[in-house]
């Protein structure tokens, strides 16, 4: 084995290792997600940009969220709809909203 090969493989080993962590990574994020009801408040428009802003409740307590959709979505995110809405069960005021589109 040559010294090129040598720093393919452990360039190789290293690349392993990174993808690895992030993998980890990511399935423990997932675990430690809650998810809940949330309701449409409203749909709005800022430049360039339509939203829905909405409301979930966790443990009692009111959040309020916001997330963008495409134009030709506003017409099914009447207020009052429920949508699925993901978030950090230590601060519950994060969240994510998965593609409102496949809700």
């Amino acid at each position: 084995m040559n010294e090129n090969t040598g720093r393919l493989i452990g360039l190789g080993l290293m690349v392993l290792i990174v993808i690895v962590y992030y993998a980890v990574r990511a399935v423990r994020e997932k675990r430690s997600t809650g998810s809940t009801l949330g309701t449409v408040i409203e749909t709005g428009y800022k430049p360039h940009s339509h939203y829905i802003r909405f409301a979930y409740t966790v443990d009692g307590r009111r959040y309020e969220g916001r997330a963008g959709i495409s134009g030709l979505q506003v017409s099914r995110f009447e207020p009052g709809l429920q949508i699925r809405v993901s978030y950090d069960p230590s601060d519950p005021a994060k969240y994510y909203v998965p593609d409102p589109y496949y809700l």
